[in-house]
């Protein structure tokens, strides 16, 4: 009753009183001469004296200080859990009809320019009639329907189309398209696979599987996938983690506020930069004369038990062909090429192996692209693995456990333990996370 009567939204807490009597015969009488329809003792407050009084209870003067709501920033996180295969060669469907179509106006659009281009230049003509330019359905039909669809004009998620329709218009200035090339990057087409759909098991994946508490990411060739992953990782404010990217030459754009590194993918990282949990590349690996070399040399620079995050155009190769095509046939990258600088799915997976990579997801939409996690591949020797089983409940393997951990503080690189369980119900999952943060842990699995 003392805080009741205050007129104050935020909530008051008592924090002093000038006296507290306290009288249990009193009270027990008070109690005892409650009728059957009372279930309590009545409380009386002089708001002039500022005495409340209970049965044998008396308070005078209670003091109270008000305190403000907390403010939660954090919007909550609502999730689905299912299962998802890691690796699935079937394209993803899209569900959207207004894509699809843009994905055959922009064909029919590109297909016309490469028409045009291709009377004088005879690499090109000959390239089109091979029939690896485009893949998707959606390829037949004029172009000029497409320049009519002023609807796509102006919006950044369709930057494909106006980029092809100044094309259109006069095939030989490329001046203006490659200013403006950079547009692409935020294209509908383009972006299929940077959705929180199909980034976030890959997120999941590098989190799970670090050995520290600060994930550590560099983006190859300037700040493009980072800006669909910040919003992953701010859902999980446990995870600290800095990011940098890299500039293949001096030309490229500075970002204010994120460190920026020079590196050649012909030479591994400087030795100046700590080396990173998960290194990025959207659409870089085509334009390296030697695929291979660059994979061996991002594969050193990374942690050994780091990632390497890949998107590249691996379809319809003509809507981006159509844009530059001097570019996209240079004679110095032909070997195991499909199109000009460009490779396929099954080519990419090639390389990824000859490279010394594992392939940990691997998925691919419709229209252009496919994305690959990729880690550096370990052999390990099974001979020099321990195995420990805690299906126990009664946690008998508790002293073993520890004694293992410590013996193999002192074993070389690659001799882990590895903690099994045959019941459902064990916790094996939310054990191998807390003892990976513990001294030794960077072993257990």
């Amino acid at each position: 009753m003392c805080v009741f009567h205050i007129d104050e939204r935020n909530p008051a807490l008592p924090t002093r009183v000038k006296s507290l009597l306290i009288n249990p015969l009193k009270h027990n009488e008070a109690l005892q001469a409650r009728t059957c329809d009372k279930q309590g003792v009545a409380v009386e407050f002089d708001k002039n004296t500022g005495t409340c009084i209970a049965g044998g209870v008396e308070l005078l003067k209670l003091r109270t200080t008000p305190i403000a709501r907390q403010k939660d920033t954090r919007h909550p996180a609502l999730e689905v859990y299912k299962f998802t295969p890691c690796i699935d060669s079937t394209l993803i469907p899209c569900a959207d009809s207004v894509v699809v179509q843009y994905n055959a106006t922009c064909a029919a659009l590109a297909k016309d320019i490469l028409q045009k281009k291709s009377s004088t230049n005879k690499k090109l003509k000959s390239l089109i009639s091979g029939g690896n330019v485009f893949v998707s359905p959606g390829m037949n039909g004029s172009a000029q329907q497409g320049v009519a669809d002023a609807e796509y004009i102006g919006n950044d998620k369709y930057a494909l189309f106006s980029l092809l329709n100044e094309m259109y218009g006069d095939t030989t200035d490329t001046g203006q398209v490659q200013k403006n090339i950079k547009m692409l990057q935020k294209d509908v087409l383009f972006r299929q696979l940077l959705d929180p759909e199909t980034l976030q098991p890959c997120l999941d994946l590098v989190i799970e599987n670090m050995t520290t508490q600060r994930l550590s990411i560099v983006e190859v060739g300037g700040v493009r996938m980072m800006q669909y992953l910040e919003p992953l990782l701010v859902k999980r404010p446990n995870v600290k983690h800095s990011y940098c990217f890299t500039s293949l030459d001096s030309s490229s754009e500075q970002v204010s506020e994120v460190e920026n590194i020079h590196w050649s993918l012909d030479e591994c990282l400087p030795t100046s930069v700590q080396k990173p949990h998960l290194i990025m590349l959207d659409n870089i690996l085509h334009r390296e004369k030697h695929i291979e070399n660059s994979l061996e040399n991002i594969l050193e620079s990374i942690e050994n038990d780091g990632f390497l995050l890949v998107h590249e155009q691996t379809r319809n190769f003509g809507l981006s062909l159509a844009l530059n095509v001097s570019d996209m046939l240079c004679e110095d990258s032909q070997a195991n090429r499909n199109l000009g600088l460009f490779c396929t799915a099954d080519q990419l997976k090639q390389m990824f192996l000859s490279a010394g990579c594992e392939i940990i997801v691997e998925r691919s939409d419709r229209f252009t692209s496919s994305l690959f996690l990729l880690r550096k591949k370990h052999e390990l020797a099974i001979d020099k693995q321990l195995f420990l089983d805690v299906s126990d409940t009664t946690c008998f393997w508790v002293e073993e456990l520890k004694s293992t951990i410590a013996i193999l503080q002192s074993k070389p690189e690659g001799e882990n333990l590895w903690l099994r369980a045959d019941n459902d119900f064990t916790g094996i999952l939310g054990l191998v996370n807390c003892l990976r943060k513990e001294p030794g842990g960077k072993k257990i699995r």
